[in-house]
Formats: C-alpha cells, sequence, structure tokens
C-alpha cells in the first residue's frame, strides 16, 4: 500500500474494511469529502511510512432524516452543502454554515475542519448546530454521538469532539444539524477608513448593541482592496461589515439604530447601507474575493482568537506586508492570506515573532494553503504551527489514544500534531 491510494466506500461496511486492510497492511487513513482541501493536505502527509490511504466520502450523500416540524435534519457526510441548501430551502428552512470552498465542499469536511463562516455571529459556530454524529472508530465500530433532537444529550456531547478533528478521531458518515427559518430580508451596513482605537470603540458598541447582527467583519486594507468593494471613507485603515436579517418593519428599525450607534462612537466615518440584493451581493462577493480564489497561489491561516482581542490582532498581523487579514468581531475566527508574490522570509519571521505575545492572549494561526513549492521553506521556521497549551497537548493526546489506539488515522495540528502514541 506504499504511495498513495483513494477509496470510495459507499456504506458504513465498507469504511470498516478500509480500517482492516491498514491495519494488515500499514499506511495511514485520510478521511476526506469532495476532496477540496487535499491540494493543500498532502504535503503535511507527503512520506507517511506505508502510504497515504485517502477515503473519500462522495457515495455517502443522502438525506437521511428531515423532520421540519422540529427544524432538524440527519444527513450522510459526503452531501454537498449546496444540494442540502436547496433541499432546505424548499421548506423554507436552512443550515447557517458556509465554507470557503464555495458549493462543492460537503457537509462532513466543513464539520471536521470545524470552518465557521460570517453568519455564525448570529447562529452559532459548527460546533453550536450540530446535535449529534456517526462515525466509523478505526477498531471498524460504527457510533453514534448525540441525538437527533435539541434535547436529547445528558452530560458531556461527545458530538461535538468531532467538530474540528479533522479527521483525527473516526470517519464521520452522518451528522444530524439543527436548522433555522430562512430570513425573510437581510441588510449590511458599512464603515471604513477606521483607525484602530475608532475600530475597537465602534466594535464594542455593535456588540452592546440589541439589534439582530448576525455577522460582523473587520477587514484591513489589504484585505478591503481584495474584496474590490466600495466601502465609505476607506482611503486608509480598516473597515466593518455589518450584517442584520429580519422582517421589512425590523430591518428599517435596526438600520437607524445602527446609524445612532455607529455616528455616536465614529462620528466623522460615512455608513453605507446596502438593500437586500445588494446586500446579498456584497457576502457573496466576501466569498469569492476573500475564501473562493484559494485556487490561485497563495498562504492562507486560519486564526482564532478571544473577541476581546480582536482589535489587536488585526493590528499585530496586518504588520506583515500586503498580508489581507479579515476577522469575526463578535466570534474571534477568521482568515490570514498572503499572495504568493508576497510570501517571502520576512513575513514568515514577522510572524514567528508575533508567536509569544500572540500565544499568551490565546491566539491560534494555523496553516490553512499554502503552494506546494513554497511548503519547505514554511515549514523550516515551525512558526504556521503553533502548538497547543501544553495542557490542551495533553487532553488531544489522551483523546486520540482512546479513539485511535493504533494510531492508523493521520495526527492532525487541531490536536498538537500528535498521534496519540
Amino acid at each position: 500500500m506504499a504511495g498513495e491510494s483513494e477509496y470510495h466506500p459507499r456504506d458504513e461496511k465498507e469504511v470498516a474494511a478500509i480500517f482492516a486492510e491498514v491495519r494488515e497492511q500499514g499506511g495511514k487513513v485520510l478521511p476526506a469529502g469532495a476532496g477540496t482541501k487535499l491540494a493543500w493536505l498532502r504535503p503535511f502527509f507527503g512520506s507517511v511510512p506505508g502510504g497515504l490511504v485517502v477515503v473519500r466520502s462522495g457515495l455517502l450523500s443522502q438525506i437521511t432524516d428531515l423532520d421540519p416540524a422540529n427544524l432538524t435534519v440527519s444527513v450522510q457526510a459526503g452531501m454537498s452543502l449546496l444540494h442540502l441548501q436547496e433541499t432546505l430551502a424548499s421548506h423554507g428552512q436552512w443550515l447557517p454554515m458556509e465554507s470557503p470552498w464555495g458549493d462543492g465542499a460537503t457537509v462532513g469536511g466543513i464539520v471536521s475542519a470545524g470552518l465557521a463562516g460570517p453568519a455564525s455571529l448570529g447562529y452559532g459556530l459548527p460546533r453550536d448546530l450540530v446535535l449529534g454524529v456517526r462515525a466509523v472508530l478505526p477498531n471498524g465500530r460504527a457510533v453514534r454521538f448525540g441525538g437527533k433532537t435539541v434535547k436529547n444529550v445528558a452530560g458531556y456531547d461527545v458530538s461535538k469532539l468531532f467538530v474540528g478533528s479533522f479527521g483525527s478521531l473516526g470517519i464521520l458518515v452522518e451528522i444530524t444539524f439543527r436548522l433555522r427559518p430562512l430570513p425573510p430580508g437581510e441588510r449590511t451596513v458599512l464603515v471604513g477608513g477606521l483607525g484602530y482605537s475608532e475600530l475597537d470603540e465602534a466594535i464594542g458598541e455593535l456588540l452592546r448593541s440589541p439589534q439582530p447582527i448576525v455577522a460582523l467583519e473587520v477587514l484591513n486594507q489589504p484585505a478591503l482592496r481584495r474584496l474590490g468593494w466600495p466601502f465609505p471613507s476607506a482611503e486608509g485603515g480598516c473597515g466593518i461589515a455589518v450584517r442584520i436579517d429580519g422582517a421589512a418593519p425590523v430591518l428599517s428599525a435596526a438600520v437607524d439604530k445602527l446609524r445612532k450607534v455607529l455616528s455616536a462612537s465614529v462620528p466623522d466615518r460615512a455608513l453605507d447601507v446596502l438593500d437586500e440584493p445588494s446586500s446579498r451581493q456584497f457576502w457573496q462577493r466576501f466569498r469569492e474575493r476573500l475564501y473562493g480564489d484559494w485556487a490561485e497561489p497563495c498562504a492562507v491561516l486560519r486564526i482564532r482568537c478571544r473577541v476581546r482581542d480582536v482589535v489587536e490582532v488585526v493590528q499585530r498581523l496586518s504588520g506583515a506586508p500586503e498580508a489581507a487579514v479579515w476577522l469575526g468581531a463578535g466570534t474571534g475566527h477568521g482568515f490570514l492570506r498572503v499572495e504568493r508574490g508576497y510570501l517571502s522570509r520576512g513575513i514568515v519571521e514577522y510572524l514567528e515573532g508575533l508567536r509569544g505575545s500572540l500565544t499568551e492572549r490565546e491566539t491560534r494561526l494555523d496553516l490553512f494553503s499554502v503552494p506546494a513549492e513554497d511548503f519547505p521553506k514554511l515549514m523550516d521556521s515551525k512558526c504556521l504551527f503553533w502548538q497547543l497549551h501544553p495542557k490542551a497537548q495533553e487532553r488531544a493526546g489522551r483523546l486520540k489514544r482512546i479513539f485511535d489506539p493504533e494510531g492508523l488515522l493521520v495526527p492532525f495540528l487541531a490536536f498538537g500534531g500528535t498521534d496519540g502514541n
């Protein structure tokens, strides 16, 4: 089984058979959905002893249970998010998850990566939307954690461990989600040209506001240029994009109140209010320009920080030349992107220099995408592979040993890069 092989199981029994074969012949199992992240995952595991066994879930793509009355759905892990959303929309509902990899990404891949889109401020992070999972463990057993209803779990909900685990604990075959009604309308308020002190004040006022804010994104200057949307007063400084959802009367009142909030905190800045068609166009452009062009040669790092540190993290990371930074002000989840033309040793060393101060503030940067030819020079510094806190590292190792004592699944940096052995 040396090199790389690929399997497309049709059911749980075939997944279990793959584990049995790997146990006998050697190698490591790498779970994958649509393969949207394989291009940048392969360098991590290019020299796996015994070979890499990629398990694709594309044939596991059915809705197994849909309960519109209780706002829940159970779906196999290989179903594309686009297909699922189209089905749910016919019932006036949606799953408030977004993928940086576009319409082809699978629900299992999004959950395994723990990805949070802009709307997670109002609708919850992926772990908040997952009610239960069914997975095949490396020992071949199919197990279910969590439940199929909103209030069906007593004690610790083990299903949450699979969110963001990158398939290092088991192969997801089915996930149960909580749903939301489709919002009747939306508006987006934009303000630009903010210095960091103004940004801090504006974010504080917005987060304290009782308005129905579902997204609050901060973008630095390189991110604004890449987005290409004309922010008001955006010749310098950062921009804020605020999205609100609701019925027309609610939206009208909320926009008026947001104007007052922002006018009080940043009185010299012009605001731009986007109507529903323009708002949808803006967030589509946000996904396409910032997330969607990852096929272009660039390095992308995921950012996770405490909400109270968002402004400081944006300021510090913006010191890297031409680094586009966008960060959810209410979630602390975001990304840093550097185009290949600017991907230099200087940027690597700059990020390395930030490691100590940002780690103290519980901030993590994780490499998400990089051109293959640039991978070695980034690996040399180790700056893009920040380890977990020692206590968290120890807990992650224990979990890995419990779920995968033989080390059949690839280790991953979400668990500190440890295989638990």
